[in-house]
C-alpha cells in the first residue's frame, strides 16, 4: 500500500502539472479569470506548485508532503470560492484541486490530524491574505 501511494504522489501531481500547462493554451469561457498570488500569475504558480510535491516524495519526506498538500487544499478553498462568487469555473483548475484533495485523503494519517488542519487553515488564510483576482472579460 505504501508503495501505491508513494508512486500515486508523484503520478497525480505529474498530472497536475499536464493539466496546468493544457490550461496555459486554454481560450474558453474561463480564460478571463485572472488571478496571481504575491504578483505571480496562476498560471505560473499552477505550474510551480507540483515539482516541490514530486521532489518531497522522491525523496520519502512524507511528513512535508502532508503538510504541503494540506495547505494546498486550504488554498483551493479560497480558489474554489473565487469561482463560486464569480459563477465562472475553470475545469482545468478544478481538476487540479481535486487531485489535491484525493492526495489529502491518500496520504492522511489520524496522528497527523491536527497538522492537517492547522496547514489547511494556514493555506486559507495565505491565499485570503496574497490572492488576488478579477473575473472580468478583457475587450479588445
Amino acid at each position: 500500500m505504501a508503495d501505491m501511494r508513494r508512486i500515486a504522489n508523484v503520478v497525480l501531481p505529474l498530472i497536475v502539472l499536464g493539466d496546468m500547462v493544457l490550461y496555459n493554451f486554454c481560450l474558453s469561457t474561463c480564460s478571463f479569470l485572472k488571478g496571481d498570488v504575491l504578483g505571480i500569475d496562476m498560471k505560473y504558480v499552477g505550474l510551480i506548485i507540483p515539482l516541490p510535491l514530486i521532489a518531497l516524495a522522491l525523496v520519502k519526506q512524507d511528513l512535508l508532503y502532508f503538510a504541503a498538500v494540506a495547505f494546498g487544499v486550504g488554498g483551493e478553498v479560497k480558489l474554489v470560492s473565487f469561482q463560486l462568487a464569480s459563477k465562472v469555473f475553470c475545469p482545468y483548475c478544478l481538476t487540479a484541486g481535486a487531485i489535491i484533495v484525493l492526495l489529502l485523503i491518500l496520504n492522511f494519517r489520524r496522528s497527523w490530524a491536527v497538522l492537517a488542519a492547522s496547514c489547511l487553515v494556514i493555506g486559507f488564510l495565505f491565499f485570503q491574505l496574497f490572492f488576488h483576482a478579477t473575473a472580468m472579460p478583457v475587450y479588445t
